[in-house]
């Protein structure tokens, strides 16, 4: 038996048409136990639950006996369990694709996780997840369940970004490996992606008017007015250029929560003893999508900026780009609406964080960026955008 709480999908906010609300499924210790032993011929030793937005990642050490015969095998470093929330569950064309995107981005030199075969040889399986809980792990028949889609994968070891100051070095690397994420999927194709599966998801900077439709989970009346000027200059900059901007497969949710870095050798001096970091990995594909691939790196820029302590969040941008544009060439146009890309996903993921956060009230992870995202947003669209660009190209040109 697999449980869970009821998963709210489909309700109507306020002053809107019928919107997707998701709340993650409820995984005990205990499914994660039944669910890997039953798909996947493993038996736990550890299991801990992980940051996840609209999902549940399960972190999953195994004992050495197993009895999967597609798994030739097993990673020392252990497993990630990962239950999709039921409304996504339902994109099954679009997960195979995530599941070959994993394999071709491997293959083409990113470290990132891998799929792993259940014990039907396949890389997913749709599982019911019940409402709550019997004492004798006995399903209950009249108990309301979700569907929802059970998947497991490698576990990258590292930290993530988040966890270590952002140096003009780490930034130039996240965007170096944003860039190389980009060129490949360029030349990526797989149906999952060629489809509407990804048409009306929220997350989706093309998706951007539909703000409007969850500004009332915004409490300060001088942030929602800031939103509310950024989804008007995109609509008025942004969307009519659509024709002149590059698209591929991208990654869509490039933060620092999905990158991972590692230790670099300590070289002690007598100038400097300080731990450095290189970035070694990348995370979470549940966000990858067709569109245009600026999104990608203004996203990254967004992220890195709310937790930049060691240079001015204003400057991120000069440093994630010098390293992206190793990668990927941008044409002018391209260049220009940067800047405003980038104040979207400010509006975009502060407005969707607490809208999320008055479904979901004990999920503090929800409102991660709202901690200084509003004041940086604030200021970065306050600054003057010939600032911004001339800021970013003086760094560029330190990079030659």
């Amino acid at each position: 038996m697999f449980l869970s709480n009821p998963v709210a999908i489909n309700q109507t906010p306020s002053g809107s048409n019928e919107k997707r609300q998701v709340v993650p499924p409820y995984i005990s210790e205990d499914v994660a136990i039944k669910l890997v032993k039953k798909l996947f011929g493993m038996t736990p030793t550890r299991v801990k639950e992980l940051n996840s937005y609209e999902d549940k990642n399960m972190y999953i050490q195994v004992s050495q006996v197993y009895t999967n015969p597609n798994v030739a095998e097993l990673c020392s470093e252990g497993y990630v369990l990962k239950v999709i929330n039921s409304e996504d569950s339902k994109k099954d064309v679009k997960i195979d694709g995530e599941t070959a995107l994993l394999q071709y981005m491997y293959k083409n030199g990113i470290n990132c996780p891998q799929p792993v075969m259940t014990v039907t040889g396949v890389y997913k399986s749709l599982e019911k997840i019940y409402a709550k809980d019997t004492a004798d792990g006995s399903e209950i028949c009249e108990t309301p369940f979700s569907l929802c889609m059970v998947r497991m994968y490698t576990f990258l070891p590292g930290k993530i970004i988040y966890e270590v100051p952002y140096t003009p070095t780490l930034l130039y690397q996240c965007g170096k490996l944003c860039g190389t994420f980009d060129r490949l999927g360029k030349d990526f194709h797989h149906p999952g992606y060629d489809g509407p599966y990804m048409d009306d998801w929220l997350w989706s900077l093309a998706n951007i008017n539909e703000l409007v439709n969850y500004v009332h989970a915004i409490n300060d009346e001088k942030h929602v007015e800031l939103v509310l000027s950024v989804i008007q200059e995109f609509k008025a900059k942004v969307q009519p250029k659509y024709s002149k901007l590059q698209k591929g497969v991208i990654h869509g949710d490039f933060n620092d929560q999905n990158i991972l870095v590692q230790q670099k050798p300590l070289q002690s001096t007598k100038c400097n003893n300080k731990q450095e970091y290189a970035v070694c990995g990348i995370l979470d594909f549940g966000h990858t999508q067709r569109g245009h691939s600026i999104f990608d790196i203004s996203i990254s820029i967004m992220y890195f900026m709310c937790e930049s302590r060691v240079i001015d969040p204003n400057l991120v941008g000069g440093h994630m780009l010098a390293g992206y544009l190793t990668e990927m060439e941008l044409n002018d146009v391209e260049f220009e609406l940067i800047r405003v890309c980038v104040a979207a996903r400010f509006a975009q993921s502060l407005t969707l964080g607490a809208f999320n956060h008055s479904l979901n009230p004990t999920n503090d992870y929800l409102l991660l960026t709202a901690k200084n995202g509003w004041v940086i947003f604030d200021r970065f669209w306050k600054q003057k955008p010939e600032e911004i660009d001339g800021k970013w190209r003086e760094i560029l040109q330190s990079y030659k």
